[in-house]
């Protein structure tokens, strides 16, 4: 058994490393030269990876009225057709930046270079690399799942990363193609709650019990998610993503994306109260197998009651922490317009909906998973007694 886990943990490590890999190999190779018109004549742009070896100078200078912090930089670079090289870098002369903006020696940075068009090379700092770091976050993360779960989270592991793979290499790519939004991510839905559950889990009773439930709660979600966008008049448009994706050279569907990000979301939750309410089922069936389907289903949703006041509540707070701009709209807002405007914005109608079609779903799920499993778990014996 020991054995085995190892093999399983050694064979998930090694997944998620290629994966991770290829993920840095694809960052690493958007830091190669890539050219692009940008007004007249021809901009070329360049993506290098950078260390700051030194602040030579930082300070405030008065622009405008305005004190804006500066720093005079020797930086390397570290990566791209210029690698070795050395610069001086005058970091706020050319536009102005903010305190979170500013390094220090040592730190990894992302560098652009521009040559306009009468030749003239300009070297900016465009951002923090943040990949070593990440990958080590996610190392730790994956250690501590094996150590606690033991196979099971190695198995975990593995359905994240497939789902991961899913939506990269299916969803998204379908999208983009031009394909109908909602018909893409449902069938990838389907295939993410096969993979995660079953790999997850394990090739069982209650895991089917729970797959069967959570596609036909997902399905309820699309109806739901299509019901209250149209009630609500969303058109999807409210983000600034959405304007860019708009600006592209593929005009997509925002409103089938807003609905696919619902349904996405609501698949997150919906598994687990799947596989949670199923589980409880065929525990107390085995603790008691003599249980009817009315027995087993009154016992199983007393449980389910349970989950459903945790989870809703998870599920609040979850979109609340990813939506905090929302809230602080309605603090630096409540002097300038009154509150039902903020509220009636569609930036603010699209989390509501979100987290309205999540709950509901999750709702749904219960009582239907419970059905499923007591139906299940109670008919043979339910025979057997007649």
């Amino acid at each position: 058994m020991v054995k085995l886990c190892v093999r399983k943990f050694l064979f998930a490590f090694a997944i998620l490393f290629l994966f991770f890999s290829k993920q840095v190999f694809a960052q690493e190779q958007a830091l190669i030269p890539s050219e692009r018109t940008t007004g007249p004549g021809i901009q070329t742009n360049e993506y290098f990876r950078a260390k700051v070896l030194e602040v030579t100078e930082e300070g405030s200078r008065d622009i405008g009225g305005t004190m804006q912090p500066y720093q005079k930089l020797l930086i390397r670079i570290e990566s791209g057709t210029e690698k070795g090289k050395t610069l001086r870098i005058d970091q706020g002369l050319l536009f102005s930046v903010r305190d979170s903006q500013l390094v220090k020696s040592g730190d990894d940075v992302i560098l652009t270079k521009t040559v306009t068009p009468d030749n003239k090379p300009i070297y900016v700092i465009t951002d923090k690399y943040r990949i070593p770091p990440v990958i080590i976050i996610t190392i730790i993360f994956v250690l501590l799942v094996v150590f606690f779960a033991g196979t099971q989270g190695v198995t975990s592991l593995l359905s994240m990363v497939l789902s991961i793979v899913v939506l990269m290499r299916y969803i998204i790519p379908e999208i983009l193609a031009g394909k109908d939004p909602i018909t893409v991510t449902l069938i990838g839905s389907f295939g993410i709650a096969l993979i995660s559950l079953y790999l997850a889990h394990g090739f069982n009773k209650r895991i089917s019990i729970a797959v069967v439930s959570t596609l036909i709660s997902l399905s309820i979600a699309v109806a739901l998610a299509q019901l209250f966008v149209t009630f609500a008049h969303l058109t999807g448009s409210s983000s600034e993503e959405a304007y860019l994706l708009q600006t592209g050279t593929t005009m997509l569907n925002l409103r089938g994306l807003l609905l696919s990000g619902i349904i996405i979301g609501a698949l997150g939750v919906l598994d687990d109260i799947t596989t949670g309410q199923a589980a409880a089922i065929d525990e107390i069936h085995k603790a008691d197998p003599t249980l009817t389907f009315k027995e087993l289903y009154k016992k199983g949703i007393s449980i389910g009651k349970e989950h459903i006041s945790s989870l809703v509540n998870t599920l609040v707070l979850a979109y609340a922490g990813a939506s905090l701009p929302v809230f602080l709209l309605f603090v630096l807002l409540k002097d300038q317009q009154p509150l039902w405007i903020t509220l009636n914005s569609e930036f603010v109608m699209e989390e509501f909906i979100r987290t309205l079609v999540g709950s509901t779903t999750l709702v749904i799920a219960v009582p239907l998973t419970t059905c499923i499993a007591a139906y299940i778990y109670g008919r043979k014996e339910s025979k057997k007694r007649i």
